[in-house]
């Protein structure tokens, strides 16, 4: 019988939250921690001095005459280059801790999720690189060819890690197996997205208001512990789903599953 995704009440949205609840709680706590650790990165990056940081001094340098007109993007590059360093590292991170969660519906150690994922690496690259033409021109389209895009290929990171399948062969499976749930899939990413959007926007917010060094380094502690967990949490709804579609497994709650089902 073919899984389909609840379409009354968001049951997997809600249990994305709990990102927390592993079979082995170690996997949740130190993917989190680590993930805390890369979010600080850009406001690490952010608060260094031309001194301490030659290369990114004489870059701003060398595309002052660029930004003429915009000086104050200038004046943020070191945070955006931590941020373009971050966003990869917490999307594998994320894919690392999806990764545990499915193989432990079928009794693999999150050990051997690691490896698989870390074996996992060329072709994921490989991926992203096919991917970038197409996103980069739906980008022109109001980004909806683009989200087209990437609700049909939903699955095929989990499936490269999982079930170490060629790439085209997982694109092709993710292409069918989440025909006819794109719409539903987007409802629920969107739902996640309002559930964690304002309590990060608050404390980011807030923190940039604030001068104090020691009140502000408490407020950008908590928002990168805060993006990690809204993080983990996209991580664990994107789990969800390849569960009911890949594998057919009607249990909502994997962490609560019977081992032997």
């Amino acid at each position: 019988m073919e899984a389909r995704l609840d379409p009354g009440g968001f049951r997997l949205v809600l249990e994305a939250l709990r990102f927390y609840r592993t079979r082995n709680p170690w996997v949740a706590r130190i993917l989190f921690a680590v993930s805390c650790a890369v979010f600080l990165v850009p406001e690490a990056l952010a608060g260094l001095t031309p001194d301490d940081a030659p290369f990114i001094a004489g870059l701003t340098t060398r595309l002052r005459p660029f930004f003429v007109g915009i000086p104050e993007l200038l004046d943020s590059l070191p945070y955006l280059l931590g941020l373009l360093a971050t966003l990869p590292v917490a999307s594998y991170i994320g894919l690392v801790y999806g990764t545990a969660l499915v193989n432990e519906r079928v009794g693999i150690s999150a050990l051997r999720s690691l490896l698989s994922a870390f074996r996992s690496i060329p072709v994921l690259l490989a991926f992203y690189a096919l991917l970038a033409v197409p996103l980069a021109f739906g980008a022109f389209l109001f980004f909806i060819p683009s989200v087209a895009i990437l609700l049909m290929t939903i699955l095929v990171p989990l499936l490269l890690t999982t079930r170490r399948m060629r790439l085209f062969e997982a694109m092709v499976e993710s292409y069918e197996k989440t025909r006819g749930h794109r719409i539903r899939i987007l409802f629920r990413i969107l739902a996640l997205e309002l559930l964690t959007y304002l309590p990060t926007v608050w404390i980011m917010g807030a923190a940039s208001l604030i001068s104090g060094s020691e009140s502000r380094a408490v407020l950008v502690s908590v928002s990168a512990c805060l993006n990690a967990a809204v993080a983990l949490m996209g991580a664990r709804l994107r789990a969800l789903i390849f569960l009911l579609l890949v594998h057919n497994d009607p249990v909502v709650v994997p962490s609560t599953a019977h081992r032997d089902r």
